[in-house]
């Protein structure tokens, strides 16, 4: 096999023989040549990230998950918390809906019990009313006390006169006479109490 080239009239263009048979081609000029040489490159390192773009991904995804996994387990928790907590209050009010309902139907209860103190406080008042109206009756003298205390002052007078004309009239009459000593004897023990009987 022969190559033979052989200069034309254009210097971009030369000729190969190759067994008889002859092809002219034109000679790349170094514009094209850098040209193409950047587009194959480009396409190589296009083709080179298309492969390697899921792996990629899938390095990203998983630093994006290893950063905020821990964070949304500790909120998960606080949710989880507070969802517990709204629990308890939603419980509460509704045992606190049931026990003024119950409330409600006890009316008659609460009544009877207003009516009982009522009825306490007006007895309390009577008693302090009639304590206070004895202490009063105590420390004011009745008449009916005095009027007592007059008659047994004359009861008494009375008794000690009758005693004295007893005595005096023994005196003249003999004391050995029976009815001498009777009347003495039954005036003898004659008293106040005696003679209030």
């Amino acid at each position: 096999m022969e190559h033979i080239a052989s200069p034309s009239h254009n210097d971009n263009k030369y000729l190969v023989a190759s067994g008889g048979s002859q092809m002219i081609q034109e000679k790349p000029s170094p514009e094209l040549e850098n040209k193409s040489r950047k587009a194959g490159d480009k396409l190589s390192e296009i083709l080179h990230i298309i492969v390697n773009e899921p792996s990629l991904a899938v390095f990203r995804i998983q630093e994006h998950v290893r950063k905020t996994l821990p964070q949304l387990v500790d909120v998960k928790h606080d949710m989880e918390d507070v969802q517990q907590d709204v629990q308890g209050a939603c419980f509460d009010m509704e045992y606190a809906a049931k026990a003024v309902q119950n409330m409600e139907k006890s009316e008659t209860h609460f009544r009877s019990i207003q009516d009982l103190l009522k009825n306490s406080m007006f007895i309390r008042q009577q008693l302090q009313y009639e304590q206070s109206r004895k202490d009063q009756e105590r420390n004011r003298p009745s008449m009916y006390r005095t009027m007592l205390r007059t008659q047994t002052i004359d009861l008494s007078t009375q008794s000690a006169t009758s005693a004295r004309n007893v005595l005096s009239h023994a005196n003249t009459v003999d004391e050995d006479t029976p009815q001498v000593r009777s009347s003495m004897s039954s005036h003898s023990w004659m008293g106040p109490a005696s003679l209030l009987r």
